[in-house]
């Protein structure tokens, strides 16, 4: 059939059964099309190009213009910020300094707003427990012990982040009679940097952070430690850490260090510029509070914990036998300082 049709063959298929064909009735008017493309394509350039000569002369301008919107944008974008989270300006100081009251972490705040609004107001509200801190020149740095998911790196985040956020000319989540000064370095020692490509394991990571620390470390400087010398095998490791505690500490370094281990507490405890931290916990019905408490260290709570959750209590037995009674007896006179703390504070 394809005789039958006048016109010009563009295709067929590949079994030849069918042929793509332009009827000869239609030339004219693709042509006509095809002249009006091109005729819109010429218009289109001829109106560009004439704009672009107009607006060539004020091309500084109009760089000047898109610096400044991009400003306002920049600003109004901080100012959102700001409302969303209750943010506002502390006190600032010229001296390296951090005197917080009721600071939230930005992204924790954020997140349970949004959660509250989706789940409807018959739902129960989740709010970020506030936190109090002080890093002055007399208590520099800050040790932080307490329980497994009790609150303590979320803390350490917090200071890193809202410090930052400070430091970048953002309004921070925190109450009235807040003060802060800034850091000439923010040093970060968060989450596990292990890397087959440079053949770094979990420690190795940490200790090439920790060599850095104590080369770059001055009393401008604020250092935040996740988990401060674990990797390794604990009395070495801890022994490193407390090596490396004393020389920040000496560089009068400020700082935020989390860690489970004795004598890092107990070094805190004994030395000058150092304090520690608890993040509190309900020992009867085995729950974090998420608070914040200095002055004291903090129990893991470990062997109370498993004794709780129905690990066999032989287990439990030898366990407490072969970390020794010494161990145990200070591990326990911290639990009934926080079940005491509990107790009467429910009064």
């Amino acid at each position: 059939h394809k005789r039958r049709v006048r016109g010009l063959i563009h295709d067929e298929s590949a079994s030849g059964q069918t042929v793509f064909i332009e009827p000869s009735e239609v030339f004219e008017l693709n042509n006509d099309i095809k002249d009006l493309e091109n005729a819109y394509q010429r218009e289109l350039i001829r109106i560009l190009t004439s704009l672009t000569d107009q607006l060539r002369p004020h091309l500084p301008d109009l760089r000047k213009a898109y610096g400044y919107l991009g400003l306002l944008d920049f600003i109004r974008a901080k100012a959102r910020l700001a409302r969303e989270l209750d943010a506002q300006l502390p006190e600032l100081s010229s001296k390296p300094l951090i005197r917080w009251r009721g600071v939230r972490h930005p992204v924790l705040a954020i997140t349970f707003k949004e959660q509250n609004k989706a789940a409807g107001k018959d739902a129960e509200k989740r709010e970020v427990v506030p936190l109090d801190l002080e890093l002055t020149p007399e208590q520099r740095i800050l040790v932080i012990s307490g329980p497994n998911a009790g609150g303590k790196s979320v803390s350490l985040k917090t200071v890193g982040l809202v410090q930052y956020m400070l430091q970048c000319g953002l309004l921070i989540p925190c109450d009235d009679y807040s003060e802060a000064g800034m850091f000439e370095d923010i040093l970060l020692d968060i989450g596990d940097e292990q890397s087959l490509e440079n053949d770094l394991s979990t420690y190795s990571s940490h200790l090439m952070a920790m060599k850095q620390f104590v080369t770059v470390a001055n009393k401008k400087s604020l250092i935040l430690i996740d988990e401060f010398g674990t990797g390794t095998e604990p009395s070495l490791g801890g022994a490193i850490a407390e090596a490396v505690l004393e020389q920040l500490n000496q560089a009068r370094a400020f700082g935020v260090i989390t860690t489970h281990y004795t004598n890092l507490k107990n070094f805190a405890e004994k030395t000058e510029g150092l304090v520690n931290g608890a993040m509190r916990y309900d020992p009867e019905r085995l729950q974090p509070l998420y608070r914040l408490e200095i002055g004291k260290p903090g129990s893991s709570f470990a062997i109370e914990i498993a004794r709780k959750i129905g690990l066999p209590r032989q287990l439990v037995e030898r366990a407490t036998q072969l970390v020794g009674k010494d161990k145990i007896r200070y591990d326990r006179l911290l639990e009934g300082l926080e079940r005491d703390k509990t107790e009467l504070e429910a009064k």
